[in-house]
């Protein structure tokens, strides 16, 4: 390659790697108290964007693109913006590819592994939120019994959920305590319960929400309501236990057989650059790879829904 053009590529690659870690710094280290209450803004106009229910709302693909990053980076629980998670992503890639570039000095094999590396953060991500989630359906339960104790008691459903902002610890806690104030500043009930069920996006919080929702406007038992409930989602998390514990070994052989491909072809590239080189500059290894490529994803999502449907 012209050396020229590989000095504009190192020199935009340098500038568009220091540009996005000063941004990372910045939002990350030297986060004051004034930017706090921006981050709170930021939040805010993320999650009524990530609420869009309808297509009308959303049209085009990128407006869903953002719908989904956005919802991505709430579900997970971190402390940062949708525009820092994007830029994690860029050095990411950037610096695995600058890396590769450096090391190997080959800016196919650069490209390729900056592509590779450029979604990890948002793998990071997804298993943040499925973490979070997991523990948002495992503390469900006891928050039932807890609602049920506070209404057997005599309190009202605003009291009730006031003491369970109060008892329960983590991200639970945080988004009752979030459903408290805004109830204390005057949002009606039911679009409370509403937002919640649109933040924690559990079919278990779905039903506490309608119930709640019920049970303010028409009245009811609460008490047993919420006991028969607590019932049905503690026999539906032995239920979901044992589902996973019969297909973990399924699971286990797809990431090995998933993971096997990709990783023997990068360190067959590493130690015979000059053999596995021909798979990216002749037109039939590029067809033949891309071909294995394709190959690749569709087999990875056909074994996903089997094992969706297995478990």
């Amino acid at each position: 390659m012209d050396p020229t053009i590989v000095a504009i590529i190192c020199f935009f690659a340098i500038a568009a790697t220091i540009i996005a870690v000063s941004l990372l710094v910045r939002d990350l280290v030297f986060s004051g108290q004034s930017e706090r209450s921006v981050s709170l803004v930021e939040r805010s106009r993320m999650l009524r964007r990530a609420s869009k229910a309808t297509e009308e709302e959303a049209k085009s693909i990128s407006d869903q693109i953002d719908r989904g990053f956005d919802r991505l980076v709430l579900e997970s629980g971190v402390d940062f913006s949708s525009l820092t998670a994007a830029l994690l992503c860029v050095v990411s890639g950037l610096l695995a590819g600058g890396l590769v570039l450096i090391t190997l000095d080959h800016p196919a094999a650069a490209a390729l592994v900056g592509a590779f590396a450029l979604p990890l953060p948002l793998f990071y991500l997804m298993f943040k939120r499925k973490k979070r989630l997991n523990t948002f359906r495992t503390e469900i339960p006891q928050l039932l019994d807890l609602l049920a104790r506070s209404a057997r008691a005599g309190r009202s459903l605003e009291q009730s959920l006031e003491l369970a902002s109060e008892e329960m610890s983590g991200d639970l806690g945080k988004e009752l305590d979030t459903c408290v104030r805004q109830l204390k500043v005057g949002r009606s009930f039911a679009a409370v319960m509403k937002s919640f069920s649109s933040r924690v996006r559990l079919l278990e919080v779905r039903i506490l929400a309608t119930t709640l929702i019920v049970q303010r406007t028409s009245g009811g038992n609460l008490p047993e309501t919420l006991d028969r409930m607590s019932t049905v989602v503690r026999d539906r998390l032995f239920a979901v236990k044992k589902a996973r514990a019969t297909t973990a070994a399924g699971k286990t052989s797809a990431m090995l057989i998933t993971a096997i491909c990709p990783i023997a072809y990068l360190v067959m590239f590493i130690l015979q650059p000059e053999h596995m080189g021909v798979l990216l500059t002749d037109p039939l290894g590029q067809m033949l790879l891309a071909a294995a490529v394709i190959m690749e994803l569709v087999g990875m999502a056909w074994v996903a829904m089997l094992l969706k449907q297995e478990g």
